[in-house]
């Protein structure tokens, strides 16, 4: 019964196993979209800062043409003077109409310079504003991928207290079956990769595409999800010492399965006795 609650237990874990391992996959999976969110997010971040730089460089762009302007009308009005050679009696009554049009000129283009800077300063702002908005996000983001990280993935980053049983001696079992005289478990499965370890009235077995290698016993960990060879080179009989919870499987199954596997006898191998022919003959014949 024992034996039989412990591969029991071996199928369960087995199940827990797969079902962590498809949590984690999902786990890794929306931590890789939270990551391309953030990527696509810190681009966004990038185009912004250029385009506010561009902006900026605009309005200083106008402002330098605004200043050239009222260079430009200044020097006009010392040539227009040098030109005409009056004296400062008649220069407002010589060139006062050509300088009101040009003061009138100029007035007019600085309104436009002014609405042109306003309109970039609205965009500047709404740039400026859209700006910290991500920024806030950005960093939102971050700290919920850190905080993910913390809760799934940290346990990958620190090192665990190690046993003896994750050492590369123990393998893991994937399910046994019992079927013509032999307890098969399922190490590896698989193209040519294929392991079994089997347990029969004749011993205990490695069987793989190389054939059948007989060893000295299987045995399992106290969990009984892991399971060790122990073969004639490494230990002789009477040697092999179990730890708690540890079981020799071959010994557990000439205990549990003595009739399925220690007692099978193929039909070819089977000798036939005076109780055979007596069962063989039908009642209805005599």
């Amino acid at each position: 019964m024992v034996a039989t609650e412990l591969i029991t237990g071996m199928e369960e874990i087995v199940q827990h196993i797969k079902d962590l391992e498809e949590q984690n996959k999902k786990l890794k999976q929306e931590n890789a979209e939270l990551n391309d969110i953030a990527a696509e997010r810190g681009s966004r971040n990038e185009a912004l800062e250029e385009e506010w730089v561009r902006l900026q460089s605009q309005n200083n762009q106008l402002q330098e043409e605004k200043s050239a302007m009222k260079e430009e009308l200044a020097q006009k009005f010392y040539k227009h003077y040098d030109d005409m050679g009056y004296n400062k009696l008649n220069i407002a009554r010589t060139i006062g109409p050509n300088l009101g049009r040009m003061i009138e000129h100029l007035i007019k283009e600085n309104k436009k310079l002014q609405e042109k800077t306003e309109e970039l300063q609205e965009e500047r702002d709404e740039v400026w504003d859209e700006l910290e908005k991500t920024k806030e996000e950005y960093e939102e983001l971050k700290e919920e991928i850190k905080e993910l990280k913390e809760e799934f993935v940290d346990d990958d980053s620190e090192e665990e207290e190690k046993t003896k049983y994750d050492g590369d001696d123990w393998a893991y079992g994937y399910g046994f079956t019992i079927k013509d005289g032999e307890y098969r478990i399922c190490m590896a499965g698989g193209g040519a990769h294929w392991t079994d370890y089997v347990m029969n009235k004749n011993g205990c077995f490695i069987h793989n595409t190389d054939g059948m290698k007989k060893v000295r016993t299987f045995v399992s960990c106290p969990e009984g999800n892991l399971i060790k060879v122990y073969d004639y080179r490494s230990v002789l009989e009477g040697d092999i010492k179990l730890d708690e919870g540890e079981t020799d499987m071959y010994e557990m199954v000439k205990e549990c399965y003595e009739e399925e596997i220690m007692h099978y006898e193929k039909e070819e191998d089977h000798i036939p006795t005076d109780s055979d022919e007596e069962d063989s003959d039908d009642p209805d014949e005599e």
